[in-house]
């Protein structure tokens, strides 16, 4: 018989501050700080598969 594994899945956002781990858990985040996370890591990874930042000069040009 099988048996059933239950998990419990925490996430914590970690920051290192002189040299000083510090981890602040999901639910403690404010959604304008979550929003602030998604943004940068949403650019890294575009930076990272070659695309670049558009001036917001030539954004508005093309509008």
């Amino acid at each position: 018989m099988k048996r059933e594994t239950k998990w419990t899945i925490r996430v914590f956002g970690v920051s290192f501050n002189a040299g000083t781990r510090q981890e602040k858990p999901l639910e403690e985040f404010t959604p304008q700080e979550l929003q602030r996370i998604a943004d940068k890591r949403n650019r890294e990874a575009l930076q990272a598969a070659g695309y670049t930042a558009a001036e917001p000069q030539k954004i508005a040009a093309a509008m």
